[in-house]
């Protein structure tokens, strides 16, 4: 649509999308191609079991997470929440206080 008309769309829809939008995938789903569109401080860590997005045991969800290292799994078990609500961050890098950059659109 923004290809037809992009006069009608002051900036890039991609770009509303991440400033607007936090994802907590399901756990058979793949982390990483909601990543590739919303950047890693926008997807979340998240469990709601029985529901099918949801794991018995939720810590078991980061083995699904793939292409993780330490910052990311820092960032989507709990710190992008915490940067959401304002909360203090649980990683010691002092680097990680500033938000994980976007993905390119």
């Amino acid at each position: 649509m923004r290809k037809k008309m992009p006069q009608n769309f002051p900036e890039h829809p991609h770009e509303v999308l991440r400033r607007n939008i936090w994802v907590s995938p399901f756990w058979e789903g793949s982390a990483a191609e909601v990543v590739d569109i919303l950047g890693w401080d926008r997807v979340l860590f998240g469990s709601d079991y029985p529901h099918p997005e949801g794991l018995p045991q939720p810590k078991g969800f980061r083995k699904y997470a793939e292409r993780m290292d330490e910052r990311r799994a820092y960032d989507f078990m709990g710190d992008n929440a915490h940067r959401f609500m304002g909360l203090p961050i649980a990683n010691p890098d002092p680097e990680a206080v500033n938000p994980p950059a976007l993905a390119s659109a």
